[in-house]
């Protein structure tokens, strides 16, 4: 698991790159709306329950019927840093955060889907190699543990 977790670090580290820009008087982009499209077409739901402002959180279930969360959040002032970590949950258990798309500045629609899309092969590492081993340690999750960890907050079942 460390082996994997390290190569995705360094992935999503090495592919980072100052995208800082003056914005001057240009509006500012919206995350959430792109994030929503991205993450749709890779197959992840809006989590509306856990989203709020400046944070949008999508979910994945797995093969398994755990879960495979992505947290987007918006930092910066002029320019949006887009700050995209994955985790998996399941019944009695929540992974660490680990970053999935480089945290750097972004001016236009563009620049965020250019990042968003850069990225995709570090979710699916993400998804393949170290969600995929959890899901195997975890063991399936019932329909209703699933649902409860979707909509309810719930993250440990004793």
């Amino acid at each position: 698991m460390k082996k994997h977790l390290k190569l995705l670090d360094k992935s999503v580290k090495s592919a980072r790159t100052d995208g800082r820009k003056s914005s001057g008087s240009e509006p500012r982009v919206s995350l959430s709306s792109i994030a929503k499209k991205h993450f749709k077409k890779l197959g992840y739901v809006w989590n509306k329950t856990e989203s709020e402002p400046r944070v949008t959180v999508f979910d994945k279930v797995t093969e398994l019927g755990n879960v495979i969360r992505i947290n987007v959040g918006a930092g910066g002032f002029n320019d949006v840093i887009p700050y995209v970590d994955a985790r998996f949950l399941s019944a009695g258990f929540e992974s660490e955060s680990v970053w999935v798309v480089a945290a750097q500045s972004v001016a236009t629609a563009d620049e965020l889907q250019s990042l968003l899309s850069k990225h995709e092969k570090d979710l699916r590492y993400f998804e393949q190699h170290i969600a995929t081993i959890y899901d195997q340690e975890m063991g399936r999750s019932e329909p209703t543990i699933t649902t409860l960890i979707q909509e309810h907050r719930i993250r440990r079942i004793e």
